[in-house]
């Protein structure tokens, strides 16, 4: 006779989002753990998420902004000098 084990996890979680799902699934029949479970046999079974997992449009935005913001505040090499003129020409993410 096979036993099936368990192993207890523990997640945190923002309580807005718990209270939230926590409607839904009751409205499901579901338990949060039997909603949980679902999750991860379905992981289980495909190999892979059960949904996209990808950055919004917003998100992406911000990523943007993040990079453009980073870039604008490195310092401006030098271009008086031969040598500083060099390291610039040499630089590929120098593009001002």
């Amino acid at each position: 006779m096979q036993t099936n084990q368990t192993q207890q996890i523990q997640v945190t979680v923002d309580r807005s989002l718990v209270a939230e799902t926590n409607a839904i699934f009751e409205q499901l029949g579901l338990s949060q753990s039997a909603a949980i479970t679902l999750f991860l046999k379905k992981v289980a079974a495909t190999g892979r998420m059960p949904f996209d997992v990808a950055l919004t449009e917003r998100q992406k935005a911000t990523l943007n902004l993040q990079a453009a913001i980073a870039q604008a505040n490195r310092p401006v090499n030098d271009l008086e000098t031969p040598a500083g003129y060099q390291r610039w020409e040499e630089d590929v993410h120098d593009d001002y």
